[in-house]
Formats: C-alpha cells, sequence, structure tokens
C-alpha cells in the first residue's frame, strides 16, 4: 500500500495526507471488485463447453476479452494480491508480475 504515516503538523500536508490515504483505500475496495468480478468469470468459464469462452465474453460483457481474462488472473492470484493490499491496479500487477507470469 503506502509506507506508514509521518507525524505531521502541517495542515496542508495533513489534508494531502488524507485524501490520499482516502484515493488508497478506494483503490483497494477496487481491487476487491475485480477479484470478484474474475470468480464470477472464472466460474462461468468452467462451466462452459470447451472453445465457447472467447464467444461467450464477445457476446456477452461490456469489457473486453483481455480485461475478462484479467479479472480472472486477479482472482487467480488472490491470496498474494489481497494480503498486500494493493491499492491501484497497477500495484497489482506488480504483486503478479512479481510471480514471474506475465504481466497483466
Amino acid at each position: 500500500m503506502s509506507d506508514p504515516a509521518r507525524k505531521t503538523n502541517d495542515p496542508d500536508a495533513i489534508k494531502a495526507n488524507t485524501a490520499r490515504n482516502f484515493i488508497t483505500q478506494r483503490g483497494f475496495e477496487m481491487i476487491k471488485a475485480m477479484v470478484m468480478v474474475g470468480e464470477i468469470l472464472s466460474t462461468k468459464k468452467a462451466r462452459l463447453r470447451h472453445g465457447s469462452w472467447m464467444s461467450w465474453v464477445i457476446t456477452n460483457l461490456d469489457f473486453s476479452y483481455k480485461t475478462a481474462t484479467n479479472y480472472i488472473r486477479l482472482y487467480e492470484n488472490r491470496d498474494e494480491v489481497l494480503a498486500q493490499e494493493p491499492g491501484t491496479l497497477q500495484d497489482a500487477i506488480a504483486i503478479i508480475g512479481a510471480k514471474g507470469k506475465r504481466r497483466i
């Protein structure tokens, strides 16, 4: 996530730190939602007949095939990703990338 909070009495620094903490927390909530989407998609993919996944994605989802597979990758790596509480998608990608897998 971020470095531990610094002790400061500067009102501008306090405002900036508070706003950034808000963003980071909401970012982590976004990552958790992406993992949840990945779980839904992973379950659906397992239920579909072999070879029909891409067609199902194109026909039914409001986002791309690549995005769908990225959500599945986040879900597959959820334990590591969520344990580190990334505040941004870039941070989550770095966690997955550190495992030696291709980056999303």
